[in-house]
């Protein structure tokens, strides 16, 4: 026999019995790091489980499990509390009411449909495929459907304050028939509204002082992916709804990444890939350049001989490199439409990059976004994209490699490498958005020809592969002067 159990004090659920090492064992991984920590730690484990040595996971893992033990044909009784069936499936199915101004395209209808079937899970769209219509959608139907409308109260984490006032602004657009407040450091909590969008920030430094957060009546969390392994996933599993959505366009590669998200929401519930909404015309299409750019010189070598500090080396070289500002530049000037260029670093690139452009383009307006930008300034500088033409902006991939929605993007220049797979592809969503004036995204990649610039041109070449996104090649050489 099979036994689930729940401990509803805890938020942690059990499985115990029989096929116990074999259920633990599928959902782990190995533990890649183990051949270099054993040296300092031989007790070190050899894989990384989702499931503890007690038996103990988080409740949205359920169905993977039941999946697993259902396709490998065991034969056992499966038994399961009160309180773990309570926990598990919060399911509640009613007729899709849509109340708001914007009509929901078929598949987020579906997607909307399917929440309110299963009461929990994840919905996997790809960027630019309209998330924030299926968050009010479902909000719309839970507020509409709530026994108790005037004490309903919704939360949404959003990872930071930009998308606060996006996401507020796109639920004042739909004419959402439930009250909606902001809370931020700026933006005062107001207990009174149905639905409070907050960033993970706020969430983090107030939540011992607000016990209502633990227990709200629906929780949806966007980019749900940055709560793989965090301080957010422990607030988001202690949440004692069962009615947890998680919203995102790409779900981290690593397993354990994987199931840990599964486990404080549930299950995909919902996906439509970026692949499926280019080809069904609902975002741009997306053409990659990669150009791969090769020098007359090579980094120095550093002291240490450590990979780290050679990387950090190559790093330095590039960011500084006149040819490789030569090459930004030319292509900036070449296009006559809005730019956005992502870096990785504010002062070793970004303000050197931003020094350098703002100086040799022709009839462009040039923007540097960075952390210490205020929100106002992000918002002005956003609209400016929107309204107008050749603007060069600047950014931070991890300011802009998530939610930000600006129209008016036509080409994304990867600046600074990099093999991170959701930060990869969550930036290419920055420019997807339809624009009557965009026909495609043109994402330009600069491939350095040094040795961890091939390395990790291989690891998007795979990115782009795995999205069905084309992508093309050109060489670049710098000449060396006699």
């Amino acid at each position: 026999m099979i036994q689930f159990d729940y401990n509803t004090k805890a938020k942690v659920a059990t499985i115990s019995g029989d096929y116990f090492d074999e259920i633990r064992e599928h959902f782990s991984v190995k533990n890649n790091v183990a051949i270099f920590t054993k040296k300092f730690n031989r007790y070190t484990p050899s894989r990384r489980y989702a499931i503890t040595p007690g038996g103990k996971f988080h409740i949205g893992l359920y169905p993977s499990i039941r999946k697993f033990i259902t396709n490998s044909n065991i034969v056992t009784d499966i038994k399961a509390s009160v309180e773990f069936n309570s926990a598990a499936f919060p399911s509640k199915v009613n007729p899709l009411i849509s109340r708001l101004s914007l009509e929901n395209r078929e598949y987020q209808s579906k997607a909307v449909e399917l929440s309110l079937k299963y009461g929990r899970g994840i919905i996997l769209v790809g960027t630019g495929g309209g998330k924030t219509l299926i968050e009010a959608s479902i909000l719309d139907n839970l507020c509409y459907y709530a026994e108790n409308k005037e004490t309903f109260k919704a939360l949404i984490i959003v990872p930071d304050i930009g998308l606060v006032s996006q996401t507020y602004d796109d639920f004042l657009d739909y004419k959402v028939p439930f009250t909606v407040s902001k809370w931020t450091g700026s933006n005062d909590l107001d207990l009174s509204s149905s639905v409070i969008i907050a960033n993970a920030g706020i969430i983090h430094a107030r939540i011992d002082a607000n016990d209502w957060i633990n227990y709200v009546d629906v929780l949806l969390v966007d980019e749900i992916h940055k709560n793989a392994n965090n301080k957010m996933s422990k607030i988001i599993s202690k949440i004692a709804t069962p009615n947890k959505f998680g919203f995102t366009g790409t779900l981290p590669p690593d397993p354990i990444d994987q199931w840990n998200i599964e486990g404080i929401i549930g299950p995909v519930i919902y996906s439509k890939s970026g692949a499926e909404l280019r080809s069904e015309k609902y975002i741009a299409d997306v053409e990659v350049k990669v150009i791969q750019v090769s020098y007359s010189d090579e980094p120095e070598k550093p002291e240490d001989d450590h990979p780290t500090a050679k990387y950090i080396k190559e790093l330095e070289f590039i960011y500084q490199n006149p040819y490789r500002q030569k090459v930004l530049t030319s292509i900036c000037n070449n296009f006559n439409n809005n730019i956005l260029i992502l870096v990785n670093h504010i002062d070793t690139h970004g303000a050197i990059l931003y020094d350098h452009l703002s100086t040799t383009l022709k009839n462009k307006k040039v923007y540097f976004i960075q952390g210490s930008v205020e929100v106002e300034e992000r918002e002005k500088i956003k609209q400016i994209m929107e309204n107008e033409n050749n603007v060069v902006c600047i950014a931070i991939s991890k300011i802009f490699s998530t939610g930000i929605s600006i129209n008016n993007i036509h080409m994304i220049i990867f600046a600074a490498g990099g093999k991170a797979f959701i930060r990869t592809i969550q930036s290419i969503g920055r420019g997807v958005r339809l624009h009557p004036r965009k026909s495609k995204l043109i994402v330009i990649d600069i491939a350095d020809m040094l040795k961890y610039g091939k390395d990790h041109l291989q690891e998007r070449i795979k990115m782009y592969n795995s999205e069905q996104i084309r992508f093309s090649t050109t060489k670049l050489v710098e000449k060396v002067l006699a």
